[in-house]
């Protein structure tokens, strides 16, 4: 069964497709009939962070004669749990377990005529996926397990007295964006239906503005709610400002989908280290220079605006004399799915007349910038279609290094040779494994992601991972209100050099210092969130 979330409903489409190759969902969802009593109430995501699950390819077998594959997915004891599947590259479509009690168990689900090759499997939830090769004509058995109990209640011991933090940095209070919706995807549509909703605390009569990457602004008022809206948005990036207040925030939508950013006033630390601001699919950083991903963040004269930052981490040094006397030990490995990031590769390149660049992306009217030394030059894609969707050219250049910039969202840079012709492909795919090399100069820290919400949840299952800068066997001590725990870097292979993680926290704000680096940072979990933190030097 393929399905697609849509509202507050899951749809269900129970027939099965016999082109080949199988269609695409929108095209699945847009020709066939949708059953009424297949609706089913979308449940919420049950947050189950202090169990670990793993998945695991239970069985493999040819059949039924379908036009695509057959997938059967099972999330051992959940009943009604949404489960997602995705390429690397598009997301395909959701389903529930318990959709089909006629036939399937009421923790599985199923997913027919999928076209053969590579998904990622993700329940929601659980913090666990897996990736999955799919041949015609064969059903393929994955079941989400657990393979430890849920995580035991911390044992904490006091922190001594004197082990009292001093702030480096001057409080100061100032607005800060967040993205609380968005449900746009990486792959642009070519309707002009995209919604930008903006919520200004407690801000009413406040003026807002929004600029494209081309910079042509429209501007709204806040009501009485504190919100105002910009409707018939097309695919593209775009930045929502408050011209007096001294805050913005970059998003990128679809077309299509819906998003609400929220401004409100937060107490941060004067020139505390900005973390990065989430832009492309709604849950996708874009990469800096810091040396964990592959896409630098070189600023150009034509780009949009940098996008404000959710979070603002505070560095403090570390306490004179906390003693650790508590080490955590790390629960068994999940498996982590795959960060995303535009990236441009080189297609071809072969002897020709002239030097002549083509950029590709799958989206359409969006700017491309290229650059050499001190000269740079603009198109947007599609413009050149004999050369595919989304295609822009730029030809008569001298022979010599050029970087490529797909505004927003991402850059290359490719060395272009005396009498050739490259085609540089973008597109949405999983990053390489990011290396970190630390280098001399000053340690800064940032808080990458974090699940949690402002209201403090039932429970201690919010887990926290911490990267330090490639350095393996270093410890790092994560206090709160007088308590205090240790998880020891390179103790998580999986998830690359330098990396610990630990389990079964409660609602609080932990203070999070490795040993020997002089810088440390505060985060807030709600015992259900998933952060993720990160220490490199500069």
């Amino acid at each position: 069964i393929l399905a697609q979330s849509t509202g507050d409903t899951i749809q269900h489409n129970t027939a099965t497709s016999t082109a080949s190759p199988p269609p695409t969902l929108a095209a699945f969802a847009a020709t066939a009939s949708i059953s009424a009593s297949a609706v089913i109430p979308s449940p919420a995501p049950t947050p189950i962070g202090g169990m670990q699950w793993e998945g695991v390819v239970t069985n493999t077998a040819e059949g039924p004669s379908i036009a695509g594959a057959l997938l059967r997915v099972k999330v051992k004891g959940m009943t009604g749990l949404p489960v997602d599947i995705a390429t690397v590259t598009d997301f395909v479509g959701q389903g529930v377990t318990g959709s089909k009690p006629q036939d399937l168990a009421a923790d599985e689900l199923e997913f027919a005529g999928l076209s053969p090759g590579q998904y990622i499997i993700t329940p929601h939830g659980i913090f666990a996926s897996l990736t999955v090769n799919l041949a015609v004509n064969t059903t393929t058995w994955v079941e989400f397990r657990q393979i430890v109990p849920p995580t035991p209640t911390p044992t904490f011991t006091p922190r001594p007295p004197t082990a009292t933090p001093t702030a480096t940095a001057t409080p100061r209070k100032a607005w800060m964006a967040s993205l609380t919706q968005n449900t746009n995807r990486a792959i642009p549509g070519h309707q002009a239906d995209s919604t930008i909703t903006i919520l200004v605390k407690r801000q009413r009569g406040q003026n807002v503005t929004l600029a494209d990457s081309r910079g042509q602004t429209q501007t709204c008022k806040t009501n009485v709610a504190y919100q105002c809206r910009f409707a018939g948005l097309k695919a593209g990036v775009y930045t929502v400002a408050l011209p007096n207040l001294d805050s913005q925030y970059s998003l990128y939508v679809d077309g299509a989908g819906e998003a609400t950013i929220t401004f409100s006033q937060e107490i941060v630390a004067q020139n505390a280290p900005v973390a990065t601001a989430i832009i492309g699919q709604g849950a996708i950083p874009r990469k800096t220079q810091r040396g964990m991903g592959v896409v630098k963040a070189t600023p150009s004269a034509t780009a949009t605006s940098p996008p404000t930052p959710t979070r603002r981490p505070t560095i403090t040094p570390a306490p004179a004399s906390a003693t650790p006397t508590a080490t955590a030990t790390p629960p068994p490995t999940s498996t982590p799915t795959p960060a995303m990031a535009w990236i441009g590769e080189v297609a071809q390149n072969f002897a020709h007349p002239g030097q002549t660049l083509i950029v590709r992306a799958p989206l359409g009217n969006h700017p491309v910038i290229i650059k050499s030394g001190g000269w740079q030059t603009e198109g947007l894609t599609g413009a050149k279609a004999e050369y595919g969707d989304g295609a822009v050219e730029f030809a008569g250049l001298s022979p010599g290094t050029y970087i490529i910039e797909l505004v927003g969202l991402g850059e290359t840079s490719v060395d272009l040779e005396a009498e050739h012709f490259m085609l540089v492909q973008f597109n949405y795919q999983p990053a390489p494994t990011p290396t970190s090399t630390p280098k001399p100069g000053q340690w800064t820290a940032a808080i990458i992601s974090n699940t949690s919400g402002s209201q403090p949840g039932g429970g201690a299952w919010s887990i926290l991972t911490i990267e330090v800068g490639g350095r393996d066997n270093l410890k790092v001590s994560i206090s709160s209100q007088g308590t205090q725990l240790e998880c020891i870097t390179g103790s998580k292979p999986e998830l690359g050099p330098g990396v610990c993680e630990i389990g079964g926290l409660w609602p609080a704000k932990y203070h999070i210092q490795p040993a020997g680096i002089p810088a440390s940072l505060d985060i807030e979990l709600d015992g259900r969130g998933v952060a993720y933190v990160a220490f490199w030097q500069q």
